[in-house]
């Protein structure tokens, strides 16, 4: 028989410093604990005394090569092989009696077994003293007992733009150091760690975390997890994970940027969330504090769902002294430039612009937004602040905001950094959006991370106080007031509607990254806070920028954050079918009673989701040119109180109870002559809540396939008495009268009338009554009809002249210019004359006079009004039907008769004269047609009729017409202007 050659081949596989697996056999574990001076088996023979344990140094392990106690032979795999043939056998044993004879092949077996058992073990402690100085290398670099990566490399590994997956590994036993497998045997004492000499250990350019952590939150709310819990929840599997950020002599790293973007719900605690992040070290080739920089991709997920991602975050390095070397983030706000959908890397950040909607130069008030909330209170205090975290909402800002507890969640968390808000200003800040101003006694949070320096401190604590900062502003705004059983979460964007870019990102700024780095925390801190947007679609939210300052200048900033008002799930938020209420929506009238929707079913009644507005029978409706209320501050009904009658009731005796708040701020105060409400808002809240029944009642579900837009057509109303409506809650009664199905028009008849809600003696709303109400009786009337068209039956208006153009009274005569004079309005504004229409009231800037002209020789008054796709009023009314609203056609003619009065002196023996709307004269309209953005401008004419003066008043009626080019499209009767004087009586 010839010779046989065997090969032993031992592999030591090492994935992510940790093993593919452990040895099951006995004896590999004591040769293991043994090292060199292993005692073979019974009947072995052998010991590796030439395999050094642990030999990093010495290479490899040869197969098989180990001295002979028998004649010192040296055997080999080559050699056994033979002996296995040849029956040579080999029985002297070290430090043990002789083993009794045995047969030459099970002997050879023996010594083979104890060969490989050698072999395997000598491999094992070759595999554990490296894997030992590789952990300990990285222990130098790594928080003790946290994750380290399973792997480092391209990006890519384990998912788009993410790296591969990092394991958790359980801790040495006796090192202490993670990650570390088969340290010891069951049932075996721990092997004692070998001497590890100092090694210099360069981290990867890049590093991966991947972990799944269990949402928690030591502050929350009923459960529901706060955004700086989550972000503080996923930089620490970051501080764990990442080598990074690891502690060194002489400093610690410092989170002084990065942009966040927030794509959904807030997790509630015990939610599962996976947390990905991705490292970046800008000096990988050595460490050096003046350029040493760590960049940061995060993203958080709930299932398949993005909850938060981190873009563009930068970690700089903090000397002891507090010098941060590399420099910080300059002082303009920074946002996330990532297209959605796209894993998330290190974008270049781009500086935030001005808030959108500035009020501009001009101070304009016509987009300020109107909050659901209504309170006296300018400042809080310390107690203030501890009945918010209670819940007391109501007991804070005052009994309008008592919503008989379906809110117990809309509270601030315990313990927050605020101490007190010297300054609580609705119409405040830059953009006149609010602003609140308020004293931190503390930046609250951890100031250590396992026992050194935490580097996101400043940052979670400036979050920290941010986010108790809109929760306070959001509570005072009332926002909760509109919606039941809700919390406070995060804002989110919706493709669906228009809402201002960038919402759901927001940038941290660190300007000190030295402050509040050690125990003790400098106190004078001041926050501002200045809202930039607030709005109720597609849910009660708010956004702002907030600076964090001591006595030095700014210590953090935050811009962008926004915080939404957010319904449990499965919550109604609006009616069921045919128009039933499911339960209470959360939202009560100005006398305490529960309303049947509220200002947030407004707001999507009017660009949002007239399925929460009216009913799921209007889902349909999503995205399509269909009727609308108006928008922005034309939308003038703010709550429906009551309906008498069904859905589908279409016949006739329906009616409906409506309200509208009037704060005394409004922009149609501030910007009109009248220092009273002007006709447009007398006309627009009446007309806006009856169409609200006809479609509430469904008159456009009698022909679902169509789409229909609605017009006023015609009308009457009369001013009965003056009334004072500044701060007061209007309540309108609209009944319908009648309706007509036509082919391609739906027409309705309605009769509205309007009160007032009485005031109690304390100012506010109660059962009392003063001496405007007279015991309920309505101040103003009218009657309406509305017609409801498809695009293609309005196509064929033709005027109101049956589809004749009808030139205007100056086309007709063309008197000689010296009979002409002008008004030059635009002049007078400029001056900032007295009783002269400013911002969005200004309708006119020129005039011209014929006087004695006209139909009535009383006098002839002639404007053009340039229109634009610009034009404030287009983007109001309606939303994707975009046409002038008639009601500020009406209120052009009247600042016309209004700047002739002032012209003709007949303002100038009234004592403190003003405009009011003239009480006890009925007026009617007519109106075939519309002005749209491309028309270019809008004609009118006027046609003096009356001029009367008694005492104190002056009044002037005239009839008038309205143009649009080449139509006449409204037709006015005893349309009329008044001034009074200070103290005058009624006529």
């Amino acid at each position: 028989m010839g010779g046989i050659t065997m090969t032993i081949t031992v592999e030591a596989t090492q994935d992510g410093l940790g093993f593919d697996g452990e040895p099951t056999d006995a004896a590999v574990w004591a040769a293991m604990q043994a090292g060199p001076e292993f005692e073979a088996r019974p009947g072995g023979t052998h010991r590796p005394d030439d395999v050094e344990g642990g030999d990093v140094e010495g290479g490899d392990v040869e197969g098989g090569e180990e001295d002979n106690a028998d004649g010192g032979r040296e055997i080999t795999a080559a050699t056994r092989g033979a002996d296995v043939l040849s029956g040579v056998g080999h029985t002297a044993a070290v430090g043990t009696a002789a083993a009794p004879a045995v047969d030459d092949a099970t002997a050879t077996l023996r010594r083979l077994r104890a060969s490989v058992v050698a072999a395997h073990a000598s491999a094992m402690r070759t595999q554990a003293a490296l894997a030992d100085r590789a952990l300990a290398a990285m222990a130098a670099i790594a928080p003790p007992g946290g994750r380290i990566p399973a792997a480092v490399g391209d990006r890519g590994r384990g998912g788009p733009g993410w790296g591969t997956p990092a394991v958790d590994r359980p801790a040495c036993h006796d090192t202490g150091l993670p990650g570390h497998a088969g340290a010891s045997a069951p049932g075996t004492p721990p092997r004692p760690a070998p001497a590890i000499a100092p090694v210099e250990i360069t981290a990867p350019a890049e590093l991966t975390v991947d972990v799944t952590v269990v949402a928690r939150d030591a502050a929350a709310i009923d459960g529901w997890v706060s955004l700086p819990a989550v972000v503080r929840q996923a930089l620490d599997e970051v501080l764990r994970g990442s080598a990074h950020l690891a502690p060194r002599g002489g400093g610690h790293w410092v989170l002084t940027r990065a942009a966040l973007v927030t794509s959904g719900p807030l997790p509630r605690v015990g939610d599962e969330l996976r947390v990905q992040a991705t490292t970046r070290i800008g000096a990988p080739g050595g460490f050096d504090p003046a350029t040493a920089e760590v960049t940061l991709a995060l993203r958080v997920t709930r299932g398949p769902d993005v909850l938060l991602e981190v873009l563009g975050g930068v970690f700089r390095w903090l000397a002891r002294d507090g010098a941060s070397h590399g420099g910080l983030a300059g002082a303009a706000g920074f946002a996330g430039i990532e297209a959605p959908g796209n894993p998330p890397g290190f974008a270049a950040l781009e500086p935030v612009g001005a808030a959108s909607g500035s009020r501009g130069a001009r101070g304009w008030t016509e987009d300020a937004f109107k909050l659901p909330g209504r309170t006296t209170r300018t400042t809080l205090d310390a107690g203030d602040l501890d009945r918010l975290t209670r819940g007391d909402v109501a007991g804070v800002f005052g009994a309008r905001y008592d919503q008989r507890g379906v809110n117990p969640s809309v509270r601030l968390a315990p313990g927050g950094p605020l101490a007190a808000v010297p300054e609580l200003a609705p119409r405040g800040g830059a953009a006149g959006r609010g602003q609140l101003r308020a004293s931190v006694s503390r930046l609250t949070g951890r100031v250590e991370h396992d026992g050194q320096p935490d580097p996101t401190h400043l940052a979670i604590a400036a979050l920290t106080a941010s986010w108790q900062a809109v929760s306070v502003f959001a509570m005072a705004a009332g926002l909760h007031l509109v919606i039941a059983d809700a919390h406070l979460d995060v804002a989110l964007p919706d493709e669906r509607l228009e809402l201002p870019d960038g919402l759901g990102r927001l940038s941290i700024e660190i300007h000190a990254p030295g402050h509040g780095a050690g125990p003790a925390v400098e106190a004078g801190l001041e926050l501002v806070l200045t809202v930039t947007d607030i709005d109720l679609v597609p849910r009660p939210w708010l956004r702002g920028d907030i600076e964090l300052r001591d006595a030095h200048g700014p210590v953090a900033t935050i811009r962008g954050i926004a915080l939404a008002v957010r319904e449990r799930p499965g919550t109604p938020v609006g009616p069921a079918h045919g128009g039933v209420l499911p339960a209470f929506l959360g939202r009560v009238g100005a006398t305490g009673e529960s309303a049947l929707l509220g200002e947030l079913q407004m707001f999507h009644a009017a660009r949002g989701d007239l399925a929460i507005a009216l009913g799921p029978e209007f889902a349909s409706a999503a995205g399509r040119t269909v009727c609308r209320l108006p928008g922005g501050g034309l939308r003038l009904v703010d709550r429906v109180m009551r309906v008498d009658g069904a859905r589908g009731q279409l016949s006739g005796g329906a009616s409906m109870i409506t309200e509208y708040d009037s704060p005394a701020d409004s922009w149609y105060y501030t910007d009109s002559p009248n220092p009273t409400m002007p006709n447009i808002v007398h006309m627009e809240t009446s007309l806006q809540s009856a169409l609200l029944l006809g479609y509430y009642l469904g008159a456009t579900l009698t022909d679902p396939a169509n789409d229909y837009v609605l017009r006023n057509l015609d009308g009457t109303a009369t001013v009965r008495r003056e009334v004072d409506l500044a701060g007061r809650t209007i309540r309108q009664r609209s009944t319908l009268l009648s309706t007509t199905v036509l082919s391609g028009a739906i027409l309705q008849n309605f009769q509205y009338e309007l009160f007032l809600v009485p005031v109690d003696g304390s100012g506010s709303h109660g059962s009392g009554r003063d001496g405007d109400d007279r015991d309920g009786e309505p101040f103003y009337v009218g009657e309406s009809l509305f017609g409801f068209f498809t695009q293609r039956t309005l196509a064929n208006q033709n005027g109101l002249d049956q589809g004749a153009f009808v030139p205007t009274w100056l086309e007709r005569t063309n008197p000689a210019q010296a009979d002409r004079r002008t008004i030059d309005v635009a002049a007078r504004r400029a001056a900032n004359a007295p009783l002269c229409a400013q911002g969005a009231m200004a309708l006119l800037d020129q005039i011209t006079v014929v006087d004695g002209g006209g139909d009535f020789g009383r006098g002839y008054l002639h404007a053009v009004r340039p229109t634009s796709p610009d034009d404030w009023f287009f983007a109001r009314h309606f939303w994707l039907d975009p046409v002038m609203p008639g009601s500020l056609g009406v209120e052009a003619v009247i600042q016309a008769l209004q700047e002739w009065m002032v012209q003709e002196g007949l303002t100038d023996d009234l004592v403190e004269p003003v405009f009011v709307v003239p009480a006890g004269l009925p007026m009617s309209w007519r109106y075939r047609g519309q002005i749209r953005p491309d028309d270019g401008e809008m004609t009118l004419e006027v046609h003096i009729k009356d001029v009367r003066r008694d005492g104190a008043r002056a009044r002037v009626v005239a009839d008038a017409s309205v143009w649009k080019p080449g139509m006449r499209i409204y037709g006015l009767t005893d349309i009329a202007a008044e001034a009074r004087g200070r103290g005058a009586q009624s006529w």
